[in-house]
């Protein structure tokens, strides 16, 4: 039997099946004869030679898929922050020039009141 070349089969059936005492579950690969796929034709069909290959390229679009959307996931969390440091800076910006607003007026009032400054030193002596 180890003249003969076997060939990979991929179990079809619905249910394990047994082959020289070995069970064999659904899609689990098989190596027979063709004498041995004929006898378990209702049970297997051909498996595909590139099978491990097409589910490791699966497998790694599966995982650059993840990747991008993570990366999609993190940049969105980044605007939304920016975003938001953005209008706390601007509130701040705002209270800033609210609070320089309401201390110009009293400047004002203090030279009024007497109170000299740079500009009034000169025009004082």
């Amino acid at each position: 039997m180890s003249d003969k070349q076997k060939t990979a089969f991929l179990v079809a059936a619905a249910m394990a099946i047994l082959h020289n005492g070995k069970r064999y579950e659904q899609n689990d690969v098989i190596e027979l004869t063709e004498e041995e796929a004929d006898k378990l034709a209702i049970y297997i069909k051909p498996a595909e030679t590139n099978s491990e290959q097409r589910e490791q390229a699966e497998q790694t679009a599966s995982d650059e898929l993840t990747a991008a959307e993570q990366v999609e996931s993190d940049a969105e969390e980044a605007a939304a922050e920016t975003s938001a440091e953005e209008a706390a800076a601007e509130t701040s910006a705002e209270e800033a020039a609210a609070e320089t607003s309401a201390e110009e007026p009293g400047e004002e009032a203090g030279e009024e009141a007497g109170e000299t400054t740079k500009s009034s030193k000169g025009k004082n002596k």
